[in-house]
């Protein structure tokens, strides 16, 4: 009878962890669900996808390639700024889970929380710095997203750890109501929040053209496109795990479509 008792207990003990982890599986993936949930309903109001035709295509990586000079989506700003008055780009990678609207609040804390429409989410937004303002040769527009474990917002970049993904992936398009660009990928690297990588300005050419050679010295990337001297910085941040404050930025420089750059390796 004791036997049997005991085993009830510990019966019942299991029922109980397990029931306890299923709370906290649902717990976790409701957010995910709703997360997604709101971005395909954004994307879906405001991007549509250019036709293909007349597009360049990419050449043989190993013999240098032109990039593409069409951008591929066209993005409705109307709809995005009547959803939220502080949306201010969209950053989009093909053949990547990045495609989000972009934000930019009073401060670096709001949207660390709370999707475009502004509802409460674990995932956030992509955000850009709150410091940044008006784009040129000497700024470096900084954007922040979450590294989520089901790999949505920016847990994307950590790819960019390995050059063989970075030479089939090695830009980005960002839009923003009246600009379209090119970002191409320069730069790679683990560091931490207090790396001057998230400085926002410099105040000379030769300080930025400082600030980039030491930063090459760290990248775990080797650039395939020719660092232009007059061309705004942009840099995409996320968490890490290497270190407690660790963090992965990818970095490149943002072409205005029109200006066409070829890849120099």
């Amino acid at each position: 009878m004791r036997q049997k008792r005991i085993l009830t207990g510990l019966l019942l003990l299991c029922v109980i962890v397990f029931a306890g982890f299923l709370t906290m599986l649902v717990k976790t993936l409701i957010p995910y669900q709703e997360a997604d949930g709101v971005y395909e309903e954004i994307s879906r109001d405001s991007v549509q996808i250019a036709a293909s035709e007349g597009r360049k295509e990419p050449l043989n990586q190993e013999q240098g390639q032109v990039v593409s000079e069409i951008c591929p989506i066209t993005v409705d700003f109307q709809v995005l700024k009547a959803l939220n008055p502080d949306i201010v780009g969209w950053i989009y990678g093909e053949d990547t889970k990045i495609n989000y609207p972009v934000v930019q609040g009073k401060d670096n804390e709001f949207y660390l929380t709370r999707m475009p429409d502004q509802k409460e989410n674990a995932s956030g937004s992509i955000f850009m710095d709150c410091r940044n303002r008006e784009m040129s040769s000497l700024t470096n527009q900084i954007l922040y997203g979450h590294h989520m474990k089901n790999g949505s917002m920016f847990a994307g970049l950590m790819k960019y750890k390995s050059q063989e993904y970075y030479r089939e992936h090695s830009y980005f398009f960002y839009l923003t109501e009246d600009k379209k660009y090119r970002l191409e990928i320069l730069r790679g690297q683990v560091t931490t929040d207090a790396s001057d990588i998230y400085r926002i300005g410099f105040s000379t050419e030769e300080e930025k053209e400082a600030c980039v050679s030491r930063w090459n010295k760290t990248s775990c990337l080797t650039p395939l496109f020719i660092e232009a001297v007059d061309a705004p910085l942009m840099t995409l941040s996320t968490c890490s795990y290497e270190t407690a404050d660790a963090r992965f930025v990818v970095q490149g420089q943002l072409i205005e479509l029109g200006n066409e750059q070829t890849i120099c390796k």
